[in-house]
């Protein structure tokens, strides 16, 4: 595409202008990736569901912040206006915009009014790009250092711990309507049940999508302005979210965790932390697109890491979920990158 090559170059002299790009060749590839990535929803975006569209939101907040602290320059006005036009095509009457709750037994008397709010949710918090753009510190050194959770001798084993790790999603999901409801009380405080308080305040050992859940919850709530104490929670799950994504970096990128990583590098690296931004990691994202710019694969059900609603096929193998949020993962990698010398 020519606007594309017209893009690269003012990226190029911008950024050699400010004095702010470390490496131009990742600088260009990734602004491809991101155009490419954000050219294929648009022509999906029916396809997409809550969770990939939550990616394209993420994404343009991204990317606000990025034209914010480039106000000389329009080289990425472009890209924004992608990821707006396509929030603005969304068609709310969808079916697969009402996500599909899975209670368990005492929360089925919730279940009625959990499907019938969804979409005004959806539309009016999650999808909100002005709660999600917020400035951020990007630096090391605020990790901590955590003792494995679980022996694990060899990449298999450690592929059989991920395999088996309980997560229930419809609970997390039931977690995020009661903290967004409790965000539009006047005092904010965003009560939660003693169950979901439980699974997103108490430090109980989890794994995988249990664990980047927790982080969502905690993220969700401060975005939304609830009278939380987020940051040592964020700080100390995402310290275990690094030392999952480093297994899975020494196993050479194990492909059914593929999906998994992305949520990681999104969900923690937007919270600045620097130890997530990895030079192989960025290329690991960029080499899982695929030709049409699209991500992700299902595999077989023995192999899956688990079942998603939010993982459905679209196009050309690729899934909804790793789309969007791989949308959001460039924009974040592309605003890191201006950021450091």
């Amino acid at each position: 595409m020519m606007f594309a090559q017209v893009l690269i170059v003012l990226v190029l002299f911008s950024g050699r202008e400010c004095g702010m790009i470390s490496n131009g060749d990742l600088i260009n590839r990734v602004v491809n990736a991101l155009n490419a990535v954000l050219n294929f929803i648009s022509e999906n975006v029916d396809d997409m569901n809550v969770d990939g569209l939550f990616g394209v939101a993420l994404a343009e907040a991204h990317l606000l912040k990025i034209r914010e602290l480039k106000r000389e320059n329009d080289s990425y006005e472009f890209l924004s206006n992608q990821a707006s036009e396509i929030l603005k095509q969304i068609r709310w009457d969808r079916k697969n915009l009402s996500p599909n709750y899975k209670m368990c037994s005492y929360q089925k008397s919730f279940l009625i009014f959990s499907v019938y709010i969804s979409v005004f949710l959806v539309k009016t918090f999650l999808l909100n790009v002005d709660i999600w753009k917020k400035n951020i510190e990007f630096t090391r050194g605020r990790m901590h250092t955590v003792e494995p959770p679980f022996q694990a001798n060899t990449c298999s084993q450690y592929l059989n711990l991920m395999s088996n790790a309980y997560f229930r999603e419809g609970f997390s999901d039931e977690c995020l309507s009661r903290i967004i409801n409790g965000s539009r009380r006047k005092e904010k405080n965003c009560h939660l049940d003693k169950f979901c308080f439980k699974y997103v305040m108490e430090s109980k050992l989890m794994l995988g999508y249990g664990l980047t859940h927790k982080v969502l919850l905690l993220q969700v709530a401060k975005a939304l302005g609830c009278k939380w104490n987020t940051t040592p929670k964020i700080t100390k799950y995402c310290s275990h979210v690094l030392w999952e994504v480093r297994q899975d970096s020494n196993c050479g990128f194990i492909e059914t965790l593929d999906d998994l990583f992305i949520e990681q590098i999104l969900l923690c690296g937007s919270e600045g932390f620097l130890e997530f931004f990895q030079p192989s990691w960025i290329e690991h994202v960029l080499r899982l697109q695929s030709q049409f710019g699209c991500f992700g694969t299902l595999a077989d059900e023995t192999e899956m890491v688990r079942t998603k609603r939010e993982a459905n096929y679209i196009k050309f193998g690729c899934t909804d979920h790793a789309t969007g949020l791989a949308a959001a993962t460039l924009s974040l990698f592309l605003r890191i990158l201006l950021l450091t010398k």
